[in-house]
């Protein structure tokens, strides 16, 4: 997960180069102070992953990846507002951008983000937040144990595969030339 963590927050640094605060979710938002405000526009990461097995010490985990898009939210966005043009598009234009950099990324553990939900988060006064969704399959190897392979190579004297460097004893031994 955290290989997912990471690719997510490198492509919305670099996509999107105005968000301020790129981080784990921890219902930050429900304590956001004044002093934070100057952190916003922010994108907080939660992901919820549920594991199934594919092999010995490999699981797939089918994985929600859910992102809360912070703004501030001092504009009027009502029918006669002078503002309402700009203050919808700041409100909409953030997770629409950052659905675009998100949508089909890859990484070497998790399949292509798909975006499955977009839905506004009420909780908060003066502050907008958008929850963004996006699934994904993630691929766990890490318990994987090593096996011990052993090489076999040919012996044609004896018509079958043996052990490189291995002394049997109760094998004959072949003159040269038989």
């Amino acid at each position: 997960m955290k290989e997912l963590f990471l690719a997510l927050a490198a492509q919305l640094q670099d996509k999107i180069p105005e968000l301020v605060w790129i981080d784990l979710y921890s219902r930050q938002f429900e304590n956001l102070s004044e002093s934070y405000a100057s952190l916003l526009p922010a994108v907080l990461i939660e992901v919820a992953v549920d594991w199934s097995g594919v092999s010995k010490g490999v699981q797939n985990g089918s994985t929600l990846v859910v992102l809360h898009v912070g703004q501030d939210c001092y504009e009027d966005t009502y029918s006669q507002s002078p503002q309402q043009a700009e203050a919808l598009a700041r409100l909409f234009d953030l997770p629409q951008r950052i659905y675009v950099a998100l949508q089909g990324l890859t990484g070497a553990t998790f399949s292509g983000l798909e975006r499955t939900r977009s839905e506004p988060d009420t909780d908060y006064t003066n502050l907008n937040v958008q929850r963004i969704t996006f699934r994904t399959i993630i691929s766990d190897a890490e318990a994987v144990q090593p096996v011990n392979k052993i090489k076999l190579v040919p012996d044609l004297k004896l018509g079958k595969n043996v052990i490189p460097d291995q002394v049997y004893p109760e094998l004959p031994i072949y003159p040269e030339g038989t």
